[in-house]
Parts: structure tokens; C-alpha cells; sequence
């Protein structure tokens, strides 16, 4: 059986299919990465709301993302960031702080 029908290649156990497995495999990162990355942004947007709603400490949250910008782009462009972020973008997260406290006055 080919592999795929491609050409050089025998069967399954055959080296030669493996750059045409690579190339598979790196397709499928390359689409479904951004995927998963969205899904988990998704998932971090609620937590946030949940931490705000919860918690009440928008300044506090704030706070602790400003903390964490020495290790990402506080801004990033919307196109980087929906293509290599798993989380949103700590400036937008803080205006979401900021936004909840201007509406609930808490915090």
C-alpha cells in the first residue's frame, strides 16, 4: 500500500514517507494552533470576568498584569496576537480592569 498515493513511498514503515509526514504535521500546527490559541484566550477572557466579578480587586488585577509585561508585548498588533498568543494582551486585559471599575465603583 503507498502511502498517499505518493510517489517513492512503499508502505507506512517506509523512511521515505517521512518528509511527506512532516510536511502533514506541520500543516496541521501551522492551521490549528491559532485555534487552540483563541480557545484558550477565550477561556482567560472568563476567568478574568469570573476573578472580577468574584474577587472585586480591579486594581489589584491590574496591577499583577503590569507585573507581567517584562515578558510579553503589553500591546501587540490583533493579527500577532490572534496568531501566536494563548493569552489576551495584558492592555486590553487591564482595560477590562479599568472599564469594571468605572461601571461596579469597587476596588
Amino acid at each position: 500500500m503507498r502511502m498517499f498515493g505518493a510517489p517513492g513511498t512503499g508502505t507506512l514503515a517506509d523512511p521515505a514517507g517521512l518528509p511527506l509526514l512532516s510536511l502533514i504535521l506541520t500543516l496541521c500546527f501551522l492551521v490549528f494552533t491559532p485555534l487552540t490559541n483563541g480557545i484558550v484566550r477565550l477561556m482567560e477572557n472568563q476567568a478574568d470576568v469570573y476573578s472580577l466579578e468574584h474577587a472585586e480587586e480591579p486594581d489589584g488585577m491590574a496591577i499583577a498584569l503590569l507585573r507581567t509585561a517584562n515578558y510579553r508585548a503589553a500591546s501587540p498588533g490583533r493579527l500577532e496576537e490572534w496568531l501566536f498568543y494563548d493569552h489576551p494582551a495584558i492592555a486590553r486585559r487591564i482595560e477590562r480592569a479599568v472599564e469594571w471599575k468605572r461601571l461596579h465603583g469597587r476596588g
